[in-house]
Order: structure tokens, then sequence, then C-alpha cells
């Protein structure tokens, strides 16, 4: 009868142990989904895209500096831009162009009257 009850006792304590696990597995991961979706809905913060200007036949090309990914090409700022509007979604990113030949970055400032 003595083992009866030592081994209920311990059966006891296993169920108990095994319930507490899984509702505090449960509740955490309740808390990570809702940080997660809480991180997900927050604004994204702006990105900056450090580009590279190459002029070929009076056409600008831009290139990613950071993994050389072709960006837009155009003859102007205005074309430039509305290409990469279109290739890209700039919502929360600003392209700055900080590489390439003197020459080309002079005329590229030139091409937008600035």
């Amino acid at each position: 009868m003595t083992l009866d009850i030592l081994i209920g006792m311990a059966l006891g304590l296993f169920l108990g142990w095994l319930l507490l696990q899984y509702v505090v597995f449960r509740t955490l991961r309740r808390f990570e989904q809702t940080v997660t979706a809480a991180m997900t809905r927050a604004e994204p913060t702006e990105k900056l895209i450090l580009a590279r200007a190459e002029l070929t036949n009076n056409t600008f090309y831009l290139w990613n500096i950071e993994n050389g990914a072709f960006l837009a090409q155009g003859t102007n700022h205005v074309e430039i831009m509305e290409h990469l509007k279109q290739r890209h979604d700039l919502l929360h990113s600003q392209v700055k162009v900080i590489e390439g030949d003197q020459d080309v970055l002079d005329r590229l400032r030139a091409a937008d009257g600035a």
C-alpha cells in the first residue's frame, strides 16, 4: 500500500511537471507571436542605398555598392528616379550616388541642373 501511494505521488508530480511545461511553452509561444506581429506592423526605418554611377553613350547607370546589383538608368535625374520607382520599392529608401568617376558625377549633377 505504501508503494502504491509513492508511485501515485511520483506519477502525479511527473504529470504536474508536464502540464506546467506545456502551459509555460504555450504562454511563451503566444508572447513571441505577439511581439513578432507588433514588429511587422511597426513602421520600417528609412534605408539608404549607396550607389555607383557610370556613364555610357550619354546614359547614366546606377549600381548598388553593397551587392553590385543594377539599380536604374537614365539620361538625367528625373529618368533615373522614374526607373528606380518602377524597379524598386523606394517608399522607405533613399538612393545616394557616392562613387564613380568625378567627370561622371559632375555630368550627372549638370544634367540635373544642380
